[in-house]
């Protein structure tokens, strides 16, 4: 799109005065980056000062912990979250009689799961055909029955089903076996949560008997027969619930970050993802991939990394509306070898990646010989924490009870050893130990109560420290939100961290639970309870204390009162398809639309031309956050300023989510917030792009619903504050200021960072007659809050000045001093009228203060 006259002026202006206000704050020189106001950071220690010669070293105090900035305003690009769930199956062999189901019930009510991952395969629940040749089920065998029981349980809890399949369920390539079926659970036994159908399970892993151009085939013919039965109204099918395990070590990272995310997984995994994404996207109403990591990939983050990206893919190649979860997660066992179950389609060259750990067994062992420990707890804990921040939109357990499935090799039984709990405890030689709640119980039973069903997952910036990690979610409460905030520190080292969130401004009450190596508190049916309650007030911050290996999460969900945010009320979203939403931007900017893959999909990405910065400028009244996706090789080269009406541009510190490789390699995605909250009348946005980064994506949200405090250096004019000049009507103040912290009918008062405020008052109709201020950063002729009468009156010894009443001073220009024991207390400026009115400018002045 080419500028028209006067908006190509309006943009030369704009870009003069920009770099203009950027010279004289120092931060910015023509072709150079302003790197050191703006770039991406995490908080310094303060340096250790040397002891004195002679004298007993002073233990230095510990660093002031790091403040991260959570913005309720900027949501994850994906759908609403479906919450943390568990694989619950009708047992292999177990009798009805010996579980105790008041005590599962019990637990999975404390635990609240958004969905449950059901899987009952065709060949259990198929009979055969009647005399009209229609399918027949097994209504009353032992596996029914409890799936009956299983789906009742749910229905009656509110709990969304997923259902599925372990194998083909196309039995002699009939589709109406699984329609059918799901059909009479729906309109027959009335199972209406049943909401998703996995159609087969794990199907990577499937060998030769079905690759992926198989799975499709019956995907396809799955699909076709819910279509004409008029399932799509209720029922999504699910896929490719690919198994991805052995490719999270530190080999395979690296290949993440060079060729691409498809080439470091000797089983294949996620790309059947991608594959799903380019061959059958309309069949599929949610995606999911199993994932079983490694130690080494947690601790190390790596599963965020690749969930950030498949999201991104996912958003990029089909549609942000559309869940991506984990069907099944866990760690690996670690003992068990790929090579063991897929060894033709392993070759030597790619034994370099799997876990170093797994290669050296013979067998495959399904159980995970960490189940016991606190660690597993640890790192589950860990995992979910990433895969939340990364955008995924639910996680399902694997699993429930050791006892619901055999083929593991544990105990007499052989049974596999995945749960919670194992019900056969105390039964058949196993320990009555195995019926109490493990570890991992503790950290996935209160992440999943405190980021339930419905939970709005928000974009959090990493912390700068390893292993120290931050999910955040809104939860929508009445008219209001519960907020939810979980913190793990997955390293050997305590650390501290501060936790601000500026649309909370009250208290707020929250529990805090805490999963430490020396507290995990339980009540007397072994279920958590917080360690203590708070009475939070989130704006100011939260510090939060964690010993090393710790987990500690935050919440007001079910606790007190939802309250209101102050936050902004719209979205401006631009994904850099063209420059329509774009106030202006300079002519070095183009749009690039080559290799894809490298960018996760994006389509389209704002990039400099050479190796100058350009940029680009952003509209919107009273913005309280902004979002930028953009990508880099190695620096990311990005500077962001804000402004109340495009003169004044005011450096904003970044921060940034942990850079991500990208799907097909080469480039990393970075997610960046301000790294604090922006100023009330930040009304424009200038971002600068360096040579070698691409946006892909702003979104900024504006129209502040609640008061926030002003800019330190407010606007040093002699003819206004804060961008208001006096006779200044009170509707344009709302846009350009926005909402005051104290408002009556006479006068508004706004705070301001650093310390200080600015009062307006009125006229009775409505216009600004005087503006008043404190903050010291308000200084006209170098004269402000806080400077000497001496000095005051050697500044204006020429120009001159009236002295009115005993406290104010008129200099000849207008300004009002305002004077208090010797110092200028407040300076003001006022309307021509007023001033020609002593008694009513006196009046006027002590209202505004």
């Amino acid at each position: 799109m080419r500028l028209g006259r006067t908006r190509r002026r309006a943009a030369a202006l704009l870009g003069a005065a920009w770099c203009a206000s950027l010279l004289a704050l120092g931060v910015y020189a023509p072709h150079a980056a302003a790197a050191r106001a703006a770039a991406p950071h995490a908080p310094a220690a303060a340096p250790t000062a040397a002891p004195t010669a002679g004298t007993a070293p002073t233990p230095a105090p510990p660093p002031a912990a790091p403040t991260l900035t959570i913005y309720t305003d900027q949501l994850a690009e994906a759908p609403a979250f479906m919450g943390l769930g568990v694989e619950f199956d009708p047992y292999d062999t177990l009798q009805p009689s010996q579980l105790d189901w008041p005590l599962i019930t019990q637990r999975l009510d404390f635990m609240s799961p958004g969905f449950l991952r059901v899987v009952e395969p065709a060949s259990d629940y198929f009979a055969g055909y009647d005399s009209s040749d229609n399918p027949t089920y097994h209504w009353t065998s032992a596996h029914v029955e409890e799936l009956l029981s299983i789906l009742s349980y749910a229905k009656s809890r509110g709990i969304t089903v997923v259902l599925g399949d372990w194998a083909n369920p196309l039995i002699k390539g009939d589709a109406r076996i699984p329609a059918d079926f799901i059909g009479d659970l729906r309109n027959v036994y009335g199972y209406t949560n049943i909401r998703y159908y996995n159609v087969m399970n794990e199907p990577n892993d499937d060998g030769p008997s079905c690759e992926f151009t198989c799975w499709t085939g019956i995907v396809k013919t799955v699909s076709a027969e819910f279509k004409a039965l008029g399932y799509n109204s209720w029922l999504q099918v699910v896929g490719p619930d690919n198994s991805n395990s052995w490719d999270d070590t530190q080999a395979a990272q690296a290949l993440d970050r060079t060729s691409g995310l498809e080439t470091d997984n000797p089983l294949d995994g996620d790309s059947w993802v991608t594959d799903t994404l380019q061959s059958i996207p309309g069949l599929i109403g949610a995606y999911d991939s199993h994932r079983y990591a490694t130690i080494w990939g947690v601790e190390h983050g790596v599963y965020a990394d690749q969930m950030r990206a498949r999201r991104e893919e996912i958003s990029n190649l089909d549609s942000p509306t559309k869940p991506y979860f984990a069907g099944e997660v866990g760690l690996t066992a670690r003992q068990v070898t790929p090579f063991a179950v897929r060894a033709a389609r392993v070759t030597p060259a790619l034994e370099s990646l799997l876990d170093p750990s797994s290669t050296s067994a013979s067998t495959f062992v399904d159980s995970q010989p960490n189940i016991t420990t606190f660690n597993y707890g640890l790192w589950m804990g860990d995992m979910t924490i990433q895969g939340i921040a990364a955008g995924m939109s639910g996680a399902s357990a694997w699993d429930l009870d050791d006892a619901m499935h055999t083929g593991g090799g544990y105990g007499s039984q052989n049974l596999k050893q995945w749960g919670f709990w194992n019900s056969l405890g105390g039964q058949d030689g196993y320990p009555a130990s195995d019926l109490t709640p493990r570890p991992w119980f503790y950290t996935w039973s209160v992440l999943s109560r405190a980021f339930p069903a419905g939970s709005q997952t928000l974009v959090v910036p990493g912390t700068g420290v390893p292993g120290l990690r931050v999910a955040a979610a809104r939860i929508p409460d009445g008219g209001g939100y519960d907020l939810s905030i979980a913190v793990v520190n997955d390293s050997p080292t305590p650390h501290s961290l501060t936790l601000s969130v500026p649309s909370v401004p009250g208290p707020l009450e929250m529990a805090q639970y805490n999963y430490f190596p020396s507290q995990q508190l339980v009540d007397a049916n072994d279920l958590p309870v917080p360690a203590q309650m708070l009475a939070a007030k989130p704006a100011a911050g939260i510090t939060v204390q964690l010993p090393a290996n710790g987990l500690t999460v935050l919440t007001s969900h079910d606790f007190g009162t939802a309250p209101r945010l102050d936050q902004g009320t719209r979205t401006l979203l631009d994904d850099l398809h063209d420059w329509q939403l774009t106030y202006t931007h300079s002519r070095g900017l183009k749009l690039d639309h080559t290799s894809p893959a490298d960018f996760n999909y994006a389509p389209s990405r704002a990039v400099a031309v050479g190796k100058h910065q350009h940029f680009l400028v952003y509209r919107a009244s009273q913005m309280t956050s902004f979002e930028l996706k953009a990508y880099y090789p190695k620096t990311l080269r990005i500077h962001a300023f804000g402004s109340e009406d495009g003169t004044t541009w005011t450096p904003i510190a970044l921060a940034s989510t942990e850079p991500a490789p990208a799907v097909g390699g080469h480039q990393l995605l970075a997610e960046l917030l301000p790294g604090q909250a922006l100023p009330a009348g930040t009304n424009r946005l200038a971002l600068e792009l360096g040579a070698g980064t691409e946006l892909a994506q702003v979104a900024i949200a504006a129209g502040r619903s609640g008061p926030a405090c002003l800019a330190s250096d407010l606007a040093a004019e002699a003819s206004s504050i804060g961008g208001v000049t006096p006779g200044a009507a009170s509707r344009s103040i709302l846009g350009l200021l926005g909402v005051p912290s104290v408002r009556d009918r006479h006068v508004w008062r706004y705070c301001v960072t650093g310390g200080g405020e600015v009062g307006v008052v009125f006229t009775r109709r409505g216009a600004v007659s005087l503006l008043a201020t404190t903050a010291p950063g308000y200084r006209p002729g170098g004269v402000g809050p806080g400077s000497s009468l001496t000095t005051l009156k050697h500044r204006y010894r020429r120009s001159g000045f009236t002295t009115v009443g005993r406290s104010l001073i008129v200099v000849n220009s207008g300004v009002v001093f305002t004077i208090r024991a010797g110092h200028v207390e407040a300076v003001a400026l006022a309307t021509p009228s007023l001033l020609a009115h002593r008694r009513a400018l006196l009046s006027a002045a002590k209202l505004g203060l």
